[in-house]
């Protein structure tokens, strides 16, 4: 079973869907980071469109991102 809490109807996106305000800085200096994604985040489908497999039940995600101009695929086990 997956370890992310989602919202009661299994979605990761959690209850109130994606909002840029839905996210905070940790303390690992990852700014860059929460500030990408909150840009991206003003446009949901941009960061539905970053997933390639959502398999929720197994709380296997992966999703493309690309650097330097090349994709690269990250798959997360929570």
């Amino acid at each position: 079973m997956s370890d992310i809490n989602r919202a009661p109807d299994n979605s990761i996106w959690g209850s109130k869907g994606i909002l840029p305000a839905g996210i905070s800085q940790g303390a690992i200096g990852d700014c860059w980071w929460v500030a990408t994604v909150s840009a991206i985040a003003e446009h949901p489908e941009r960061i539905k469109k970053l997933f390639t497999n959502m398999d929720v039940n197994k709380g296997i995600y992966e999703f493309e991102m690309f650097s330097a101009g090349k994709a690269q695929k990250i798959v997360i086990d929570d």
